[in-house]
């Protein structure tokens, strides 16, 4: 590699972590959007009904009644409704997870989630 291909990826992780530095987290910096759907969420051998608050490409926020433990594998399917996906057809995410933090409140408990793996399943297929 040439000298001067290094230094320009030198600089450009340079720049990308003076810009990077100044957000929360990595996890934070996936766009979130506002979905309000009915969801089960398998966790640790036991289902728990759930409404999806916000969710992005890496995580998902959730309201429930039960605090599950940080840490839990968390395995649900989210049905996107064609309106609200902008498609002919609605769209079903199977999502793999675990719970990275939990809150409770007078409406019940917020669970954060990181989605480890998903797969789109159109539902005409």
């Amino acid at each position: 590699m040439s000298e001067r291909v290094t230094e320009a990826k030198m600089d450009l992780r340079q720049r990308t972590k003076k810009i990077m530095g100044s957000m929360p987290s990595p996890m934070r910096a996936a766009v979130r959007f506002p979905l309000h759907l009915p969801v089960s969420l398998h966790v640790d051998g036991g289902l728990l009904q759930a409404l999806t608050e916000d969710i992005s490409s890496t995580g998902a926020r959730f309201l429930t009644q039960v605090a599950p433990r940080v840490g839990s594998l968390l395995v649900w399917n989210l049905h996107l409704p064609a309106a609200v996906m902008g498609m002919p057809n609605a769209v079903d995410v199977d999502c793999v997870g675990r719970v990275v933090w939990t809150r409770v409140d007078a409406d019940g408990v917020r669970v954060g989630a990181l989605i480890d793996d998903y797969q789109l399943k159109d539902e005409q297929a």
